[in-house]
């Protein structure tokens, strides 16, 4: 998977404008040579990503039976004693490996419940007075969704997961080429790309000290993200050796698992790409914690002691030229700390650094998003894990049935060979029993048996039931019944009961799904963040529906600037039945004569909705250039019975009543 998260003429920029009003280290040239730090750091994440190993084989093995390749296990021939994979060893019997993938069944019903019941992003102010500010929020971080594509994402990110247990999101600021302008941007990082430190313990993931990833990417790409100059072209080109990664030659394989599971830390699998390591982790650091008390602020700096107060003394040497008084100067108040923060490099395999700096991010941590399931004691293993078992003994159970009836008599003909004509061949013989309608004359001689038919019961009494029990284990195991399936009800089921059959389905699966729920949300935290951070021009938000605020319908930063927020998100439902539930609730409020024709509309999902509400905006303009008072219009129409009878039974038909 090429990774599109990439692009860092912006990051290279941001990187000279912390907060904190230092110039950390960054890289605005090349270095010549390798480094031997960058040696040491690639030695580490080799070694962290090796760690990961065993889950990569786990998740390899889970994503097979998830495919359909559920015979690809290995076992010791006992003719040969070679290592064979169990298909091969069925084939040599003469006979076809069967299976049937009830893993794919679950993980679509797993997918179709996902994307039945759609979430939203709600950004809520615990004051009300930021209500409006809030739904701009809200609509910006749907905003974001919406260029991404996010929806599928989280989708492609649960299936991941599910299979896995693991998955990994990234939030970046870059340049969108189908755009054609820097904007926030979402992806998703393969598991076997991935790295980070293996002794994680905390449910959270905040004990997270090191994370990273590979990448391959063909080497002018690679130009055009890290030269800034035609000088730094010439290191990068030299570097990559400018001959070997000349073309594209592509590479075997395509549109395969086996693609990604052959990869290498050092070296791409294909020929023509460069890899290039991307490497995060905490560095520490005697720092300056200040609180500016001439705007509020706090940030943090590299000053000293020393270098704080002679700050200080310019700023009153300032203001007393103003003719403020010393006492009423405003200053600087700081202390020291042993700070953490996070680092980036990007290297290329053999050691040179590509780029190098602090986080550029005011979240101050990296781009990703770390998804771990379950989690139990650090042990993380997907959905599909927990039903190989039963997968494979309903393969087994599938494959003896077709064992015994390939072995089973079927039709079988018993003759003596005395009961046979003369002059007539034992085909013949068995072509004219098989006719309808067929006649074969012969003499019996006394105590000769007649031709007789045998048929036996192909499948012993009780492998279907067998069959059967396995799954429905399996279906109970994953948590996905008949009724989350959509499947027809019994007859004679009451609604009620169904659906709440329906909603208890969900429970073995609930666990799942708040964790990925959770997932999300740590996302979207860093993408209000970098909302915060990189909107700085007033620009409009994809709002879907009326109901809500002219402001938050528009993004101002100058309304976010100063301003600290104390949000919390939380997934709002976005289904049609919620939507209908609103749309009851306000038709009751209509009919009811507590809300106007104008409120209905300002806040109906219908899709007439806008339409009709500017329609009747233009309508009460109107009356008022005559002279006309739409007051008065509007409390004589409620008088007369609020709405004409043939619209009300119009909005009642499109509740479905």
């Amino acid at each position: 998977m090429k990774p599109k998260t990439l692009k860092l003429r912006r990051l290279s920029e941001v990187s000279y404008k912390q907060p904190t009003g230092d110039k950390l280290s960054s890289v605005k040239n090349l270095p010549d040579g390798w480094q031997e730090e960058n040696h040491e750091l690639l030695r580490h994440a080799r070694q962290l990503w090796d760690d990961l190993y065993d889950f990569r084989e786990r998740r390899r093995r889970a994503l097979r039976y998830h495919r359909g390749d559920q015979w690809g296990d290995l076992m010791e021939d006992p003719d040969t004693g070679e290592m064979i994979t169990e298909a091969d060893y069925i084939k040599k019997q003469g006979k076809v490996p069967l299976k049937q993938n009830l893993v794919r069944s679950m993980m679509k019903s797993l997918q179709g419940h996902y994307r039945r019941y759609p979430t939203k992003t709600i950004v809520y102010a615990r004051n009300r007075e930021d209500a409006a500010l809030s739904e701009m929020m809200s609509n910006a971080i749907q905003t974001i969704h919406d260029i991404n594509g996010a929806r599928q994402l989280d989708a492609a990110l649960l299936t991941e997961g599910a299979s896995g247990g693991m998955a990994i999101g990234k939030a970046v600021y870059n340049y969108i080429p189908d755009r054609e302008q820097e904007d926030i941007e979402l992806g998703m990082v393969n598991p076997n790309r991935i790295f980070f430190n293996s002794d994680l313990e905390d449910p959270m993931h905040r004990d997270i000290r090191e994370i990273g990833e590979i990448h391959d990417l063909p080497l002018p790409e690679i130009v055009g993200i890290f030269a800034l100059t035609s000088g730094d072209e010439e290191k990068i080109r030299r570097w990559y050796s400018q001959d070997y990664y000349k073309d594209f030659m592509g590479g075997r394989m395509a549109l395969s698992q086996d693609f990604q599971e052959s990869l290498d830390f050092y070296l791409p699998h294909v020929t023509g790409l460069g890899r290039v390591i991307e490497y995060w982790y905490q560095k520490s650091e005697w720092r300056m914690y200040v609180h500016d008390y001439y705007d509020g602020t706090y940030y943090t700096t590299n000053w000293s002691k020393k270098e704080l107060e002679e700050k200080n003394q310019e700023r009153i040497d300032m203001m007393t030229e103003m003719g403020m008084e010393e006492a009423e100067v405003p200053l600087m108040e700081g202390r020291r700390k042993y700070d953490h923060y996070w680092y980036v490099k990007y290297m290329t395999p053999y050691g040179h650094t590509l780029f190098e700096g602090e986080t550029p991010y005011w979240h101050k941590g990296h781009p990703y998003t770390v998804f771990l399931y379950p989690f139990i004691g650090g042990a993380v293993w997907g959905l599909v894990e927990d039903i190989i078992d039963q997968q494979r003994y309903i393969n087994r159970t599938i494959t003896m049935q077709d064992f015994i009836i390939g072995a089973s008599s079927k039709g079988l003909l018993l003759i003596h060979e005395d009961t046979i004509p003369k002059g007539m061949a034992i085909s013949d013989f068995a072509s004219e029993w098989s006719k309808v309608g067929g006649v074969i004359k012969y003499k019996g001689k006394p105590g000769t048996p007649a031709p007789a038919q045998v048929a036996s019961n192909s499948i012993p009494a009780g492998l279907n039931e067998l069959l059967s029990n396995q799954m429905r284990l399996t279906y109970d195991i994953m948590g996905i019944h008949q009724a989350m399936q959509g499947q027809r009800a019994a007859s004679g089921t009451p609604a009620s009961l169904y659906a709440q059959e329906i909603d208890q389905s969900t429970t073995n699966i609930k666990d799942f799904m708040d964790t990925f729920t959770f997932f999300k949300e740590a996302r979207d935290k860093k993408i209000l963040s970098l909302i915060k951070q990189y909107y700085q021009e007033r620009r409009p938000l994809v709002v879907k529906g009326s109901g809500y605020a002219p402001e938050a319908k528009l993004f101002n930063p100058d309304m976010v600037k100063n301003v600290d927020f104390d949000l919390a998100l939380t997934q709002g439902p976005d289904t049609p039945v919620y939507r209908q539930i609103i749309e009851d609730i306000l038709n009751n409020l209509l009919q009811g004569q507590l809300i106007d024709l104008e409120m209905y509309l300002e806040h109906s999902s219908m899709p007439f909705a806008d339409k009709l509400l500017e329609t009747v905006r233009q309508k009460k303009q109107e009356m008022t250039q005559q002279g006309q008072d739409p007051q008065l219009a509007e409390t004589l129409a409620q008088a007369q019975g609020q709405m004409p009878e043939q619209t009300q039974k119009l909005i009642g038909g499109m509740h479905g009543r």
